[in-house]
């Protein structure tokens, strides 16, 4: 398949600033990671500027990237350790326990982390996610209730 505009959407609103770095979501229900990755696959069309970031959901998991070159072809580049500055520590789907009104998740975590939780599948309980925050080696998600054993959560956590 091929980038699809109205998937994509600017999810940083508030900041409207030119110079700023803007956060962009994209979904796509048929294309994998390995093709949203691949170079060329956003189009100038997208207004996307060097050093955007953008959060992709993929028939087959979640991406975090930025933008490399804003030209044709439009190129990114995945946020990991080897690019220096902010990387992607962890990025899963987590399936709550159930148990109790909040649940850590275990991991090579710090404390200053930056966690973004949102919930992907709300279970049979309805109790929504709170918060979530990083600990030593752990991430505690906080929800309204206990979640049950079939709340799903879409967890990244980023490092730097």
């Amino acid at each position: 398949m091929a980038f699809t505009n109205k998937n994509f959407y600017r999810l940083d609103t508030g900041y409207q600033q030119d110079y700023a770095p803007k956060l962009w979501g994209y979904q796509s229900e048929v294309d994998d990671s390995a093709t949203v990755e691949a170079s060329g696959y956003f189009t100038a069309q997208a207004a996307l500027n060097v050093g955007d970031i953008i959060y992709a959901k993929t028939s087959d998991g979640y991406l975090l990237m930025y933008v490399t070159s804003d030209v044709e072809p439009v190129t990114t580049a995945a946020l990991t350790n080897e690019v220096g500055g902010p990387y992607v520590v962890s990025n899963s789907l987590y399936t709550t326990t159930g148990g109790a009104s909040s649940e850590d998740v275990t991991g090579n975590f710090e404390s200053t982390d930056i966690v973004q939780a949102t919930i992907h599948s709300i279970g049979a309980s309805q109790h929504t996610l709170v918060e979530a925050y990083a600990g030593s080696g752990k991430v505690t998600l906080s929800f309204t209730g206990d979640p049950g054993a079939d709340t799903q959560v879409n967890l990244t956590v980023i490092r730097g």
